[in-house]
């Protein structure tokens, strides 16, 4: 897995995205002082996955 980006929403309220090898995306939110660990983004289907080379670069463009 390789974390590609963080985001600030406010005091106390950090995100960071990962993909895994195979395309899929994770999320790891930081809530009630404490991170929830890296979860799978609801919804992703085997249509919407890019194979990895194409996709590290944005992802990284956006703060990875």
């Amino acid at each position: 897995m390789v974390v590609g980006g963080a985001a600030n929403a406010g005091r106390k309220n950090y995100a960071a995205i990962a993909i895994r090898f195979d395309g899929r995306l994770f999320i790891n939110r930081y809530q009630d002082d404490r991170w929830t660990g890296f979860q799978p983004i609801v919804g992703q289907t085997t249509n919407m996955l890019i194979p990895l080379p194409l996709i590290l670069p944005a992802i990284a463009a956006h703060g990875g």
